[in-house]
């Protein structure tokens, strides 16, 4: 059965709609997920998403549609359902379609609504009691990630089929992860001075839309599969300056950031608003090192090994931002 099929198929055991879709669309295809744009499907003909992904990946989601986004004081994409794969370790989920405009780090008014609707995430669900139901998300986490990232890394630093270049890529990276290590400690009781809440994980452009709802402005963030219980900082994390053709930070104005957790958090300065950024990068390059630095022994290393500079030049920014460059 073609995988569009599939989607077709787990929609229908969902019963809502007797509905099928007019149209299936692929608008993602990774090793990790797959994610198509059902036309028509949902209730009053609209599109519906649907993700296919690992079922851990998939559980954390369910969790954040069926009983925490729900109970915020934001407005979040509909949620249809859950379907499980009867063979195998992949899952359905069934979410609204974010339609708003692509979210700009470049546009004023896209990091100052990114920072208040953090803001809300962040001070509401300190509150909440869910930590036992989400994933950590804390300091130690990305201290593990840290521990694979060098591993994978000096396994396959010999690769023959690496070049030069690549290779004093990969050992910058081997020594950033050094540095991060010998100030771990630091890492830890920054991450203490803020309270643990309810983080989104990635909050990337790619991962959010700008809808336009009488003449406001309203973020559309969707993808929580890496959200759970920890730091805001990882929330955060900055652009560095000037912004280039790709961007993965959502750059939220941090002196509106400030400005709206004030009450909740009165000890927050600037400082340590932008020291938590940095932290919240570093965290964030630690996590995919360590998970596409599994992949630099196979025939198709090649984009994994493209992506280390990536993580390199983030963690450059970090370090620096940090003062341990």
């Amino acid at each position: 059965m073609a995988i569009e099929d599939l989607a077709a198929t787990a929609w229908s055991q969902l019963q809502l709609t007797r509905i099928g879709a007019e149209r299936i669309q692929v608008l993602k295809k990774g090793s990790r997920s797959t994610v198509y744009r059902l036309e028509g499907a949902g209730p009053g003909g609209v599109p519906v998403i649907a993700k296919r992904s690992r079922r851990a990946q998939a559980l954390i989601e369910r969790v954040l549609y069926e009983q925490v986004l729900r109970a915020l004081p934001m407005a979040s994409l509909a949620y249809y359902g859950f379907v499980d794969e009867p063979i195998g370790e992949l899952a359905w989920l069934f979410i609204g379609c974010a339609d708003g405009q692509p979210y700009s780090a470049a546009i004023r008014e896209h990091t100052a609504l990114a920072a208040r609707w953090l803001s809300l995430l962040h001070t509401a669900g300190a509150a909440m009691a869910i930590a036992a139901r989400l994933p950590d998300r804390g300091p130690g986490y990305y201290r593990e990630h840290l521990a694979s990232a060098q591993r994978n890394l000096r396994l396959h630093l010999g690769n023959p089929a690496f070049t030069d270049a690549d290779v004093a890529v990969l050992e910058t990276i081997l020594k950033q992860c050094e540095v991060l290590a010998c100030h771990w400690g630091e890492v830890e009781r920054q991450c203490e001075e803020v309270p643990r809440t309810l983080v989104h994980g990635d909050f990337a452009p790619k991962n959010m839309r700008v809808r336009i709802e009488h003449a406001d402005c309203v973020l559309e963030p969707f993808d929580w599969g890496s959200s759970g219980w920890g730091t805001p900082a990882l929330d955060l994390a900055q652009a560095a300056l000037p912004l280039g053709a790709r961007n993965d930070w959502g750059s939220p104005d941090l002196d509106v950031y400030r400005a709206a957790m004030c009450d909740a958090w009165p000890r927050l300065d600037r400082q340590d608003l932008e020291f938590c950024a940095a932290l919240g990068k570093a965290f964030r390059c630690l996590y995919c090192v360590a998970r596409e630095s599994e992949y630099l022994g196979e025939p198709w290393f090649e984009k994994p090994l493209l992506n280390m500079r990536i993580y390199r030049s983030g963690l450059t920014e970090a370090l620096q931002v940090a003062g341990w460059a």
